[in-house]
């Protein structure tokens, strides 16, 4: 790979948390809790490990891609608010070994939030966050169904309880979305990542088959809830590119919005193409497949061990599907994959090179949290493009807080500013070496 020094910048917003999108056979549900061996601690958050520090690099958008600004960013006891580009930077946050979480709230908007493993270098993370959308309104005391257009849909018996735990009497305007696994945007779109506690308190790793969020708000645009002992059922559609693999009764998980990961609280049936589960109450709600699985960080380098940045990597797992993520600055990129099993490894850099993977291999079967390092051969189509600049004030003083974003073809890339300097790796296939860049002091 020719290695060439040119001015330009930025980058896009990387997903760390791997996320499920396809699966295994079909059967009557799968429960990925069948191993008498397997060692649950006392505490699901021993699983997280210790305290480290970590610095987070993000995009918040909405449904068409555009930014947000003035959402508020919160990781552990840090808070920012996104700019004028949707971006946010935090660094030194606490997090743990295994487990990162970052929220994002603004008024008009549903709860948002990302977890990831955290990895070495910047963590870069995009949030599209939902429209608070108001689908349909009921009455207090009284039976009733709000439906999507897509079909899916909640009824309710007519109990309503504020934040509080007070009864509360009135209108209620339900905000519902359904988040389709076959959409693109879901994985920016759901909250965490496809990670869970199961009912017996281990670790999950899941393939979502379709989510469904709700939220409730009173007159007051106060929160709202069902109390103790009542219950809503819910129906959630399942893509038909999914049905094949669809078991009659899957287990249902909620998104516990405090601690950002998802816990296991009943099941759903199939019925035609719906999951019908009953819940009794709300936040975002999952029908998953789960399995066993452990952490994987891979670093991704070229023949001269230089890092390679913002390469997408999959890995593929004959039973359980396949999962994406992609390299940091330190070409580096952690997530959950499935345990015991060889798993088919692929590095591509997509908008850049076409869809064809640049690399292919076989790793595993992994039983422990694990790092690997890849190495993509040399190849005389592909140019390895390092885009290196400096940044200062107006009065000459190198900024300490700010970011550069260059955009090349399709894609655009972010990094951080470190003491004035920044350096973005990416690789290209076209002749065109013609990038734009943009800084902005954070």
């Amino acid at each position: 790979m020719k290695r060439i020094k040119n001015f330009p910048n930025l980058i896009l917003i990387l997903l760390l948390s791997l996320i499920v999108v396809t699966s295994c056979q079909k059967d009557d549900g799968p429960s990925g809790n069948n191993n008498p061996q397997e060692n649950i601690p006392d505490t699901f958050s021993e699983y997280f490990g210790n305290e480290i520090s970590r610095d987070f690099l993000g995009t918040v958008i909405d449904k068409n891609h555009n930014p947000i600004e003035g959402a508020t960013i919160t990781i552990g006891s840090e808070t920012a608010t996104t700019d004028s580009n949707g971006v946010f930077m935090i660094n030194g946050a606490t997090v743990k070994q295994r487990f990162g979480y970052i929220k994002a709230e603004k008024a008009g908007y549903i709860h948002a939030s990302r977890s990831v493993v955290p990895s070495n270098g910047t963590n870069k993370v995009t949030i599209m966050m939902l429209e608070a959308t108001v689908v349909g309104s009921v009455t207090s005391g009284s039976t009733s169904t709000v439906t999507a257009t897509d079909g899916s849909s909640v009824s309710f018996d007519g109990n309503f309880i504020k934040e509080d735990g007070s009864t509360y009497d009135g209108s209620v305007d339900v905000i519902l979305h359904h988040l389709d696994p076959a959409d693109d945007d879901m994985p920016m779109q759901m909250p965490g990542m496809l990670y869970a506690e199961n009912e017996n308190g281990a670790e999950r790793m899941l393939q979502t088959l379709g989510m469904l969020a709700v939220e409730l708000r009173g007159s007051g645009g106060e929160d709202l809830n069902l109390p103790e002992g009542s219950t809503s059922e819910i129906k959630i559609p399942v893509d038909a590119s999914l049905m094949n693999i669809a078991p009659n009764t899957i287990p249902l998980w909620y998104f516990d919005e405090a601690n950002g990961y998802w816990k296991e609280e009943g099941q759903a049936t199939l019925q035609g193409n719906m999951y019908v589960g009953t819940v009794s109450h709300f936040s975002f709600w999952n029908c998953d497949i789960p399995a066993e699985a452990i952490t994987l960080c891979i670093t991704t380098t070229d023949e001269d061990n230089v890092s390679l940045a913002n390469m997408v990597v999959s890995i593929t797992s004959t039973t359980f599907g396949t999962t994406y993520g992609y390299t940091n600055e330190n070409g580096e990129v952690c997530g959950y994959v499935p345990s015991n099993e060889s798993l088919i490894l692929n590095v591509y850099s997509y908008d850049m090179c076409g869809d064809a993977p640049l690399h292919t291999e076989t790793v595993g079967p992994f039983t422990v949290d694990s790092s690997i390092t890849v190495t993509v051969p040399d190849n005389p189509d592909i140019i390895q493009e390092t885009v290196v600049g400096t940044f200062n004030t107006c009065d000459g003083n190198a900024v300490t807080d700010g970011y550069v974003r260059l955009s090349y073809g399709y894609q655009t890339f972010i990094d951080a500013v470190t003491n004035g300097e920044f350096e973005i790796n990416l690789l290209r296939c076209s002749d065109n070496n013609t990038f734009a860049i943009e800084a902005s002091d954070y």
